[in-house]
């Protein structure tokens, strides 16, 4: 039982949560990359996000942001938001069983994603107001990438108004990262 205590909790917040610790076939894909593939996964990481900016006219492009990050996450496997862009995408297209898989990757390889966001801050105080449970640190990553990606125009990490992608984002099933825990 003294062997188990440190599985459990390897992955932060996620046994806070109720969901399961990520089972080793996707955390055995997490390896460190290094400088030239992480400006490598940069590159397709920019042309995912054209792509993605793309899709909000012509949702067909959604595939091809979809390949973009996956390239970009196969190169470097390491990086957490590109695991989060990827999902965003995959979210978008309605394939919520990868969007599920890419986020657990970034739950790997971050454990704070997992945590409540913001505690008593600013982040989560409507939900607090209306006794709804706080955004997760996923989810305030993941619009704060939103609106890096689509140029919200508004204050640093103001989702972007009236995109479908970002409300497919939002308003995805599931709370946070219990979507990523695997039975």
């Amino acid at each position: 039982m003294a062997g188990q205590a440190p599985a459990e909790n390897a992955f932060g917040g996620r046994d806070a949560l109720g969901g399961g610790v990520i089972d080793a076939a996707v955390a055995g894909t997490i390896r460190s990359s290094n400088a030239e593939a992480r400006r490598r996964a940069a590159r397709l990481v920019k042309l995912g996000d054209g792509h993605l900016r793309d899709a909000v006219d012509e949702p067909a492009r959604v595939a091809k942001a979809i390949d973009a990050y996956r390239r970009a996450a196969a190169i470097a496997p390491d990086q957490p938001d590109v695991h989060l862009r990827h999902s965003i995408a995959l979210v978008a297209a309605g394939k919520r069983t990868a969007a599920d898989a890419a986020i657990a990757r970034a739950v790997a390889i971050d454990a704070r994603l997992a945590e409540p966001a913001g505690g008593t801050g600013a982040e989560g105080a409507a939900e607090r107001l209306a006794g709804l449970p706080a955004p997760t640190a996923l989810d305030v990553r993941g619009g704060r990438l939103l609106a890096r990606i689509f140029d919200a125009g508004g204050p640093d990490g103001a989702a972007p108004e009236g995109n479908w992608i970002a409300r497919s984002w939002a308003g995805r099933p599931g709370t946070g990262v219990l979507v990523a825990s695997r039975p």
